[in-house]
């Protein structure tokens, strides 16, 4: 995989301080032993054996591809995988991409043998090589690559799963120096096929992902100027409203220095794509993209006035068509005969009714800051608005904005006189058993159990600060009630799966190990991989082995009720049944639109769960993204909202505008990085202009108190265009989507301006 403008060079220039053996000033591989030359106690020295099943991982003497030993690894079909790693600082190499080299040699492997890096910074992410699988082959190179963000450490390595045998040798690290994104123009011209100039015509910037990053019109000589960064790009254009001009384009490839590209529009076979949205801006633009192989066939083309638009274009069967400004919506067209008229669902940027503005401004709770140590002046409407509710869900439209956590801390201050005890955070549930042993009784420190629940969004100051304060309250003998902290997500394995064999380690220790034996690969970050690498068959025997341990645990229950508690059983028999949400997880893949209704569907199980465990007279603050507490289908809130009904409360967070961390993908769209991102002021039309316009810094808003009938009613009632972002930042633009706020949500809080989430510096201790 390549950088763009990036060069190469070798670790050992770089990685001074990247393990014990470069405290001589030189990290070489010969330092770091990556071609298992120098030996301790039978393994090549500083590295770590790691298996799973029926595996062998052992030095080879009699085959290498240089020098005098390999590392070879053995298994059969019923092990998980077999692994060989060693660990670095990876403090040095924060902000560049680190690239492994290996060289494998495989023998009837029918799943896969892979060289890897795991970068931990929060949540744990692997990059696998593709390795020789199904097949025996001589010695074959292959290459994984991560990019380092701050906070993070780095582990390396070679496995095999699978049945079958695989050599690997002679392992080279190397970083990629991002180099400066170097600007570059495309001053090209547009002409039709007769090399005439066409002004006016529409030219496209398009990335390497489809999106139109930039469109400009030519001018009366056919010129346009795009100032973009070296990286891959396409161009295209096309002439709205003369149809014997047919668009062009020019498909993406690697830019690294200024070009003057010519487009020239064309005379053959077209088809005309035309479509209408009533009410829409002249300044409005749509994205056609044409469904074919090419990757340039991309066009920006405006509206006129009618809010129509058309343009010629090359033939193809079907085009995709959807705004880029002047609204948010969708829509195709297929051609028939020689157009193709779209359909699109389109939501207008359009001003807020003056009325709507007024109803907010007077129902507006003003709340004047989100300084936790600020208790509130009045708490009475903050009371009124929260009524009888048990759970109480506050959203938020970042994971990475500052104010979004103080406010909720300074919420759940202001409701502890209320009966509020509960702060559940969208963080493992298992994992934050040790957060809340630390707020109820001190044990250990809040920095490394926090880093511990390895989610990376969480480790910041001010959820740290949070912790820390409940701690304070509970060591104080004259306060009550006694907080805790608890979690409700389920998305790794691997704690639940530890906490699961202690307890059968106790209560039905042979029993245990056999019920465990078809589990062994949800045991480590690694099996997890080696698990989304099977068969479904497999995987569904895995997932049926999940049920059944839940199952033996409902059937043991009055023996180990009576054997431990209660309480403790119901503990257990939980983690039990967040092992097995994790395996039905991980089956349809974790980033599918099946896998993310999964994930809500546990967590609202795993937050009722937690509303049971209740003393009566206690309350719980649930803080999770805002699309995971939204009544909308798919997602927590709805369930939640039909099982608990008048108990649950659920409060939107959204921003006006300012700064907020999440990942952000470079722009070779390979790698992720944690990086602060900036929401511009948002334009008028979209619901957090609305909100900014109408109310003070920071407030809340029933809104079930919207009338019933009106002009307000039906605002607030109809899709309004809303922008908020998860954990992944891609633009703006992207992020822009219709929501119908009263369905939504109960309630909203806004704050007016964003600030970055502070992150916490690396805690090492939380690594093995």
């Amino acid at each position: 995989m390549s950088v763009p403008c990036g060069p190469g060079i070798a670790l050992a220039s770089l990685l001074l301080l990247a393990c014990a053996e470069a405290r001589t000033g030189v990290a070489s591989d010969e330092a770091m032993n990556l071609g298992f030359e120098e030996m301790t106690r039978g393994l090549p020295s500083g590295w770590a054996r790691g298996e799973r099943g029926t595996f062998e991982v052992v030095v080879d003497s009699t085959i290498a591809r240089t020098g005098r030993h390999s590392i070879r690894i053995t298994s059969d079909p019923e092990g998980y995988y077999g692994s060989l790693s060693r660990r670095i600082d990876a403090g040095p190499l924060v902000g560049k991409r680190v690239r492994l080299h290996g060289w494998a040699r495989a023998e009837a492997v029918t799943g896969w043998a892979v060289v890897w890096i795991r970068v931990d910074g929060g949540q744990a992410t692997y990059v696998m090589a593709d390795g020789p699988l199904g097949t025996s082959t001589d010695w074959s190179e292959m290459v994984a690559d991560a990019m380092i963000a701050a906070g993070e450490d780095l582990t390396f390595g070679v496995a095999l799963g699978g049945d079958g045998t695989a050599w690997f040798d002679d392992l080279e690290l190397e970083v990629v120096e991002p180099a400066p994104l170097v600007p570059i123009r495309f001053a090209g011209r547009v002409v039709d096929s007769t090399g005439a100039p066409v002004g006016g015509a529409e030219v496209a910037l398009i990335d390497a992902a489809g999106t139109v990053a930039q469109h400009v019109r030519t001018t009366g000589d056919g010129g346009f100027d795009l100032e973009a960064v070296c990286g891959e790009w396409a161009l295209s254009a096309n002439a709205p409203g003369r149809p014997a001009l047919v668009g062009a384009f020019l498909d993406a490839r690697a830019y690294a220095a200024s070009t003057e590209p010519t487009l020239v529009l064309g005379a053959d076979s077209s088809v005309i794509v035309q479509g209408r949205v009533e009410g829409v801006s002249e300044r409005a633009y749509v994205r056609v993209a044409a469904s074919s192989t090419h990757t340039g066939d991309v066009w920006a083309v405006p509206f006129d006035a009618e809010g129509k638009f058309a343009t010629a274009l090359p033939l193809a069967d079907r085009f995709g068509v959807s705004m880029i400004s002047g609204g948010v919506g969708t829509g195709s067209a297929t051609r028939t005969g020689d157009v193709a008229t779209a359909e699109l669902e389109v939501v207008l940027e359009r001003p807020t009714p003056p009325a709507v503005l007024e109803w907010i401004s007077h129902h507006a709770i003003p709340l004047d800051t989100t300084d936790p140590e600020v208790p509130l002046e009045d708490p009475t409407a903050l009371r009124a608005l929260v009524g009888s509710a048990r759970v109480v869900a506050l959203g938020e439209a970042t994971h990475g904005t500052r104010e979004f956590f103080r406010l909720k801390h300074r919420i759940f201050r202001a409701l502890i006189p209320e009966g509020f005890n509960v702060f559940a955070l969208e963080i493992g549930q298992v994992e934050a058993r040790a957060i809340n042993d630390y707020v109820l009784e001190g044990k250990g420190d809040a920095r490394s159990t926090l880093g511990r629940a390895g989610m990376w969004v969480w480790e910041t100051e001010e959820v740290l600060d949070l912790i820390e304060w409940m701690r304070a309250w509970n060591a104080e003998p004259s306060h009550t009630p006694e907080l805790r902290f608890v979690g409700f997500d389920m998305q790794s394995s691997i704690a639940a799966f530890e906490a699961v064999e202690q307890f059968l380690a106790q209560l039905a220790p042979e029993d245990g190990v056999a019920w465990l034996a078809p589990l062994e690969v949800l045991r480590s970050q690694v099996g997890i991989d080696a698990f989304l690498a099977l068969s479904k068959e497999r995987q569904a025997e895995v997932v049926a082995a999940a049920g059944t341990l839940v199952e033996q645990f409902d059937a043991s229950r009055p023996r180990w009720e009576a054997a431990t508690s209660p309480a403790a059983f119901a503990v257990a028999r939980q983690d039990a049944r967040v092992l097995q949400q994790a395996a039905v997880h991980f089956s349809p893949g974790e980033m599918t639109a099946r896998g993310s209704e999964l994930r809500d569907e546990a967590m609202a199980e795993n937050i009722k769960w937690l509303r049971d465990q209740l003393s009566p007279g206690e309350r719980m603050v649930v803080s999770a993204h805002n699309l995971h507490v939204a009544d909308v289908p798919g997602r927590m809130g709805k369930p939640l909202r039909a099982t608990l009904g008048s108990e649950w409360l659920s409060i939107g967070l959204q921003l006006g505008d300012g700064t907020f961390q999440a990942l952000g993908a470079r722009t070779d769209g390979a790698a992720r990085n944690i990086e602060a991102f900036t929401f511009s002021p948002p334009p008028a039309g979209l619901v957090n202009a609305t909100l900014l316009a109408a109310g003070p810094e920071v407030y809340a808003l029933d809104l079930r108190a919207v009338p019933s009938t009106g002009e307000v009613a039906d605002w607030f009632r109809s899709p309004q265009l809303v922008r908020e972002v998860g954990y992944v930042f891609r633009s703006e633009a992207a992020l822009t989507g219709p929501q119908v706020l009263t369905e939504r949500f109960d309630a909203l809080l806004f704050v007016a301006h964003s600030t970055r989430a502070r992150p916490l510096p690396i805690d090492f201790s939380r690594l093995p």
